[in-house]
């Protein structure tokens, strides 16, 4: 759904270039990621679930909590991974933007816009999902709001650190599009 929204935004509104760039980059790493952003949905849907609905089976709550790290830390290891891939895939592409008259400073913008709009759709799915869960179980069982938090933590601890990782390899991979 959401790289053909991506697609239809471009063809429909008046962007900048840059911005089409972006959203056209974005589009394709999210069609060439979809099995991945499916295992990363599908653990932000059943994690929490698992964790709420065994408040009452101590030893599993804990087993399903470090689970829930293991597991999203092997997810967003797998998210870094397909970055790289991705910058192996586009290096071509960014020195023929160089080409084509852009400067070194405008295509690690469009390179970091492009990580930063997949963390974007993936904190916002992310968010509503465990929030909406939270809230289902807040209302009707009794989950306090510090499980909650802990639960949040789980995910926004690794998926925050993983974006910051992409963020620093590709700041060290665009200084080496003009070969310095």
């Amino acid at each position: 759904f959401i790289p053909h929204t991506l697609n239809e935004m471009v063809d429909s509104l008046n962007l900048k270039a840059e911005d089409t760039i972006v959203l056209g980059d974005l589009a394709l790493f999210m069609q060439q990621s979809k099995l991945l952003i499916v295992f990363i949905m599908l653990a932000v849907i059943l994690i929490p679930t698992f964790i709420f609905s065994s408040i009452h089976m101590k030893m599993l709550h804990i087993a399903l909590h470090i689970g829930a790290v293991l597991i999203n830390f092997v997810l967003c290891l797998s998210v870094v991974s397909r970055f790289d891939i991705d910058a192996l895939e586009k290096k071509e592409h960014f020195k023929n933007l160089c080409k084509i008259g852009l400067t070194n400073k405008e295509v690690k913008k469009i390179s970091y816009k492009e990580g930063n709009g997949f963390y974007f759709v993936l904190w916002i799915f992310a968010g509503i999902y465990i929030l909406s869960i939270a809230c289902t179980f807040l209302i009707r069982a009794s989950i306090d709001l510090g499980l909650v938090g802990i639960v949040l933590l789980e995910f926004v601890v690794p998926y925050g650190m993983a974006e910051f990782v992409v963020y620093l390899k590709k700041r060290g991979q665009n200084y080496e599009l003009h070969g310095n």
